[in-house]
């Protein structure tokens, strides 16, 4: 099946330091890719059995092979520079935008809307499926707590 990728706000690192870190680690034709375009959030990619293999393996060989690159900057030059879309073939890499899709990366975000209910909500009023960083907000943060209480060994199974 396809792989899912999501970009982050737009308040998330922006071309300058990511587009030099891809640089430093592929070259200055990876940077051009990077600088100018939304960076893509590499905390969260998901997809079809086979096309989550293909890049699990590519983003292992592009960090083992140079230890000095970010995790970030490896997935978003596998992603923008087209490799990962030419290895998953005849699956597609889909590039959701910031707002869209069913994946919310909120580092860099100004605000996360919500629905009466709390969820964080995208663009079209649709609650995502995942909120990724929901810690960036205080008071996600605090509603997740209260929502999900940790609950103490003795109560977890009846006793």
């Amino acid at each position: 099946g396809d792989l899912h990728t999501f970009e982050m706000a737009e308040g998330g690192k922006r071309g300058g330091k990511l587009g030099d870190a891809v640089s430093e680690c592929f070259g200055k034709e990876s940077k051009a890719a990077a600088d100018g375009v939304t960076p893509l959030c590499s905390g969260v990619t998901v997809g079809g059995w086979d096309s989550v293999m293909v890049y699990v393996g590519m983003m292992s060989d592009k960090l083992s092979a140079k230890a000095e690159c970010t995790e970030a900057a490896a997935h978003n030059h596998i992603v923008r520079s087209g490799e990962l879309g030419a290895a998953v073939r005849p699956a597609r890499v889909k590039v959701h935008s910031h707002g869209r899709g069913f994946v919310a990366p909120l580092e860099g975000a100004k605000d996360a809307r919500r629905d009466l209910l709390g969820r964080v909500i995208n663009a079209d009023g649709v609650p995502y499926a995942v909120v990724h960083r929901y810690s960036a907000f205080g008071k996600l943060s605090e509603q997740y707590k209260k929502q999900y209480p940790i609950i103490a060994d003795g109560e977890l199974h009846g006793k």
